[in-house]
């Protein structure tokens, strides 16, 4: 068993940069499953739904993570133990652990609730990640980190320099605002489409083009983990539907190949209110690379 013990650095960044239509349940179908399962959406809505009628139970239910946000873990606690109650669920599928994960004595996730408040003591953890893929990632996220500063300079100066002389147009403002995304590692999913369609010349600014391709990488990465997530939870055997929690930038790639593979799904994301602690969170992403680094020495 490898357990990492992480909040993993782009889930609260992604979920709040996600537009408000990814919380907004006004198709009819959502509607509907939202009224079935009686979820209020003071806690969560159902974003997205496929394979299934209402009542139903479908073949992953997928939990959309906010890291180190308290409503949405008692959001993920209540849906977890609904999914039990309702569809006999006995598996939770989380990142930043690999294999069997033992029962937390010290509960922090919404994920880590549920199995202690399990009044049958049947839901059991099991961590989706590859940890070489997984130390890559964290690896790219520590470059742009170090180079974000410097990168963001060389951006803001270039910036000015073009705007002074009017050499600037919209398709170029539209790029340093996706640049400056990139950098803050708060891209939607449709910024990373975008990148993978319009791929752009390297900025001749070599804080910049360095920081850019390591952001890059950093994504590639997480679109990598998102197959690893699917395949691992495919190959476990568990009874009712497994139930993912991962964060928001994972749900748009899984469901897609979901619907390919013809394999049905329920997304719930929880509803926020206030924003994630973004201080705390970069001091847990600090203490995890720490705890990694050490451990492969």
């Amino acid at each position: 068993m490898k357990v990492f013990q992480i909040a993993w650095a782009y889930g609260p960044i992604l979920m709040l940069s996600l537009p408000l239509a990814a919380n907004d349940h006004s198709f009819p179908e959502t509607r509907l499953f939202q009224k079935a399962l009686g979820l209020s959406p003071s806690v969560g809505v159902v974003s997205d739904v496929w394979g299934i009628q209402a009542g139903q139970a479908p073949q992953f239910l997928i939990l959309e993570d906010v890291h180190e946000h308290g409503e949405a873990q008692a959001a993920i606690a209540s849906a977890i133990l609904y999914g039990r109650k309702q569809w006999k669920a006995s598996t939770i599928f989380v990142e930043g652990a690999s294999g069997a994960v033992e029962r937390p004595a010290k509960p922090r996730t919404g994920a880590e609730w549920a199995v202690v408040r399990d009044p049958e003591k049947r839901l059991q953890l099991f961590g989706l990640e590859s940890p070489s893929v997984y130390r890559q990632n964290l690896t790219a996220y520590q470059q742009v980190k170090k180079l974000r500063g410097a990168a963001l300079e060389e951006l803001h100066t270039t910036q000015l320099l073009r705007r002074a002389v009017g050499e600037t147009d919209p398709a170029l403002e539209a790029r340093w605002a996706l640049w400056e995304r990139l950098l803050a590692l708060k891209l939607r999913p449709s910024d990373y489409t975008q990148l993978l369609n319009t791929p752009f010349e390297k900025p001749n600014a070599p804080h910049l083009a360095e920081a850019l391709g390591w952001a890059q990488r950093f994504y590639v990465l997480a679109d990598a983990r998102s197959s690893i997530f699917l395949e691992k939870a495919r190959n476990v055997e568990t009874e009712g539907p497994r139930v993912l929690v991962v964060g928001g930038f994972h749900t748009t790639e899984m469901v897609k190949r979901l619907r390919e593979a013809g394999e049905s799904y329920l997304v719930i994301s929880p509803t926020i209110t206030r924003p994630a602690n973004d201080a705390r969170y970069a001091r847990r992403m600090d203490e995890s690379v720490s705890a990694l680094l050490g451990a492969a020495r």
